[in-house]
Order: structure tokens, then sequence, then C-alpha cells
């Protein structure tokens, strides 16, 4: 990883950003009032630093040669156009390298290749914020959220693509199988208790259909829990998928 100017891209920006802040507030009294302010202020100044950083480093690491080989085929650079990031750091710009084949019926780039970020736009830590924060908002509350207290500034139409693509992934590469291959059960187990319960949700443009929680719980000889798994399910036609993942985690521990 190429790290050259960094560093001093985002001492440049840090200097220039808290500079600006402190001499905007200097008329000012001070209060706390005034320093809620200039808290939020400096946030967006360390923000924008990191953001210049992340922005160097991505122009330091995109492919420079005037010709490279992907996937078995020779790809020449042929134009740059501009690129946008969704980071923690907020949205970053630039102008990255984009490759064209003879042969190909798609252009590349090799940045993105890099990358491989969510939709060719999310970075993996940002998705990682907008899942585990809808696990407990709204996506409208979560956009709400982050338009008052985060860096990043995500639309309701990303944090639904990201959670989709997230859902896919988890559904299909057998993570949810490793996960419950690593659960542990305790040996004071003697109990096993699983519930289930629905709602009836109203989708537009899609009918009725069951919004589903389960959970598995473990319990000793005096009826004291000792762990419980909690499972949940995006609306669905007979709370299919949910049957079938409370099946699979009923198997798993049964099984220990």
């Amino acid at each position: 990883m190429e790290t050259k100017g960094v560093s001093s891209a985002i001492i440049s920006a840090v200097r220039t950003g808290v500079v600006e802040q402190l001499s905007s507030i200097a008329k000012y009294p001070f209060n706390g009032a005034r320093i809620q302010y200039v808290e939020k202020q400096f946030i967006e100044a360390l923000g924008k630093s990191g953001a210049s950083g992340l922005n160097e480093l991505f122009l330091k690491n995109d492919e420079r040669a005037k010709a490279i080989v992907h996937d078995g085929q020779k790809h020449y650079r042929k134009f740059v156009t501009l690129g946008r990031y969704l980071t923690l750091l907020g949205e970053i710009s630039l102008k990255r390298g984009i490759y064209q084949s003879n042969k190909a019926n798609r252009s590349i780039c090799p940045l993105e290749i890099k990358l491989k970020f969510i939709n060719d736009y999310v970075s993996f830590a940002a998705a990682e914020y907008i899942c585990y924060s809808l696990a407990s908002m709204t996506l409208r509350e979560f956009v709400k959220h982050c338009k008052k207290w985060t860096l990043m500034k995500p639309s309701e139409g990303t944090a639904k693509r990201v959670l989709e693509y997230v859902g896919d992934f988890l559904e299909t590469s057998g993570f949810l199988h490793t996960i419950q291959s690593k659960q542990a059960v305790s040996k004071k187990a003697v109990t096993l208790a699983m519930s289930m319960g629905s709602t009836s949700v109203l989708i537009r443009e899609e009918g009725w259909k069951h919004a589903t929680a389960a959970t598995v719980s473990t319990y000793d000889a005096n009826g004291n829990r000792l762990d419980t798994v909690y499972i949940g399910r995006m609306p669905e036609k007979g709370k299919t998928q949910a049957k079938r993942l409370l099946e699979k985690e009923v198997e798993a521990i049964t099984k220990k």
C-alpha cells in the first residue's frame, strides 16, 4: 500500500480546518452553548481531514500503468472519470483511471477492483455501521440520525441496498452455519425452549406478510436461563424462512 503524502494531506487539512474554526468562534463569549457548537465544528474539521487522507490514499494506490492484464486480457488506460465512495468519514470523490480491452464488453476500474466496496460505493466500515445501527432504528430514523450526528450521510436507498447486499451474503455464504458451529452449549443445560411470534404487516405493492421473531433458549435444572438465540426475519409469506432458521438452530444445539 502506497502511503506517501497521506499524512501531510491529513495534517494540512486539520491545520486549515482548526484555524478557520478558531477564528470563527473567537468573537463569541465563552459558555456552554457556544462550546456545543465548537464540539460539532471540531468533529467536522477532523472528519474532513480524515477524508482528505483517504482521498490521497486512494489516489496513491490507483493504477497508473498504460496497460494492465485483467482476467487474462490486456486492458489499456483510456480515460479518468470521477468516482464517489461512502466512508465513515463521509463521501469522498476523486478521479480514477478506467481501462478498456478490445475483447472485453465492459470497462474496468482497477481502484474499485482493489477496494471491492459494496456496490462499488460503500466501504466495509460504513456498511458495518449501517447494519449495526439499523438493528435498533428504522431506516428513516437512521438517515435522520446520520444527518445530525455522523460524518457520512447515506440516503435511504443506499442504506437499503447495503442491507439487501449483506442479507444476501449471509443467506448464501454459509456464514450462519459457521456461527452455529462455534456456539457452545453449557453442560448445565437440561431444558430447551422455543418461541415464535409474528404480526401481519401490509407491504406496499406486495400485500400482507408476516414479520417474525423467534427465540431458542436453554435452561438449567433450577429453571435459570443460560443462553438465548434471537432470530428475526423481514416480512415474508408463511414464515417459511423464519421456521427454517428456527429448526436449524434447534438442530445445531441438540447435536452438542
